[in-house]
């Protein structure tokens, strides 16, 4: 996972080298922001020039609940569909 420190100045030197466009300026432009999209390539780790992108590594193991898909559809028990 990746993740835009608050040093971020929004110069936007990362944006260009994302191959999946998961890098953005927030809605005020003062800072660049990390999208769902990020498939964690790490190309935006070097492009920055002051280091204010970094990845972060997860360490806890998911819960087993995280991992269920499962959704009632019209209201019958037992229709599950992955999303």
């Amino acid at each position: 996972m990746i993740t835009v420190k608050d040093s971020c100045t929004a110069c936007g030197a990362c944006v260009p080298v994302c191959p999946v466009q998961a890098l953005v300026y927030t809605d005020d432009r003062q800072k660049v922001a990390v999208e769902k999209s990020c498939v964690s390539c790490n190309l935006c780790i070097p492009a920055c020039p002051i280091a204010a992108i970094e990845e972060v590594i997860q360490t806890s193991k998911p819960n087993k609940k995280d991992k269920k898909t499962e959704v009632i559809e019209n209201g019958e028990e037992g229709t599950n569909s992955r999303v």
